[in-house]
């Protein structure tokens, strides 16, 4: 890749995750995922095991690519929300779904 090329990733890039950092973070740590074009919630739809490890991932290589100690933060309250909320009650597994509200759904 030139170096343009590699600028304009870098930007790109830097400018989507400071999107989902600013929308996708609840109080909860559990991170909506439900967003439409504009960044505006456009449903309560379920955050799922998925979305919620998506959303760590991509905030912790966040911070690891800008250093910012916010993506860091946001990691971390992910990582304590998914053992929270996801984690089945005997600790064997994990549940697949919860709502807004932290409650399991399945």
């Amino acid at each position: 890749m030139r170096s343009s090329e590699q600028e304009w990733v870098a930007e790109y890039l830097d400018d989507l995750l400071a999107l989902w950092s600013q929308h996708a973070d609840t109080p909860s740590g559990l991170f909506n995922p439900w967003l439409d074009r504009q960044w505006r919630h456009h449903t309560d739809g379920p955050r799922t095991l998925v979305s919620q490890c998506r959303l760590i991932y991509n905030f912790a290589r966040a911070h690891e690519r800008s250093g910012d100690p916010r993506f860091a933060d946001l990691a971390h309250r992910g990582i304590a929300a998914l053992i929270q909320f996801f984690r089945d009650a005997d600790g064997a597994g994990w549940v697949w779904s919860c709502d807004a509200d932290c409650r399991v759904q399945d």
